[in-house]
């Protein structure tokens, strides 16, 4: 482009369009980096990377796996299919540390899968309802777990010491 000579108006749209662009990155990044911040988090020692399907059993409360576990116990599944369901708004799923959406839904499909096969595996020598059990127990483990990692995470927080303050005002 010659120095004297403008730049034609297509010219001026592609440098307007870059500019956009590169705005709209630096803006997604910085929208992305807030929005990880603010995401739940699971402590690392639950996290279960051996594999997906053990990683889809939940964190959840005491009372709630031990509902799981008696619903394995009189049909399996039911109990896996429960605990799939609690994921999407109690519990925590183990794939990762960060509690996100896409991780609850994707537990919530696993969960379902699982329970659909301990319920049809059950016709072969009962094999579903042992596998229904023991996933009930390791959910009971789990909540355990949690429950005993949140009571000394409490207990190691330091307390704050309040100021002393003298009230007896001598004139």
């Amino acid at each position: 482009m010659p120095k004297n000579k403008q730049p034609t108006l297509r010219q001026k749209r592609r440098i307007v369009s870059k500019i956009q662009a590169n705005a709209f990155k630096a803006n997604r990044t910085v929208i992305i980096c807030k929005l990880s911040q603010n995401i739940p988090k699971l402590d690392a020692v639950f996290v279960d990377h051996s594999s997906v399907m053990k990683g889809a059993i939940p964190v959840l409360p005491v009372t709630l796996a031990w509902l799981c576990l008696v619903f394995n116990v009189i049909i399996p599944g039911a109990g896996t299919f429960s605990s799939g369901m609690l994921c999407l708004c109690v519990g925590k799923p183990r794939f990762t540390v960060n509690d996100t959406f896409q991780s609850r839904v994707g537990a919530f499909c696993v969960n379902f899968v699982v329970a659909a096969a301990q319920l049809f595996t059950v016709l072969f020598c009962l094999v579903g309802w042992g596998w229904s059990i023991w996933w009930g127990v390791i959910m009971l483990k789990m909540a355990s777990k949690s429950k005993k990692y949140q009571k000394v995470k409490i207990i190691d927080q330091p307390v704050e010491t309040p100021v002393a303050v003298d009230h007896n005002h001598q004139i």
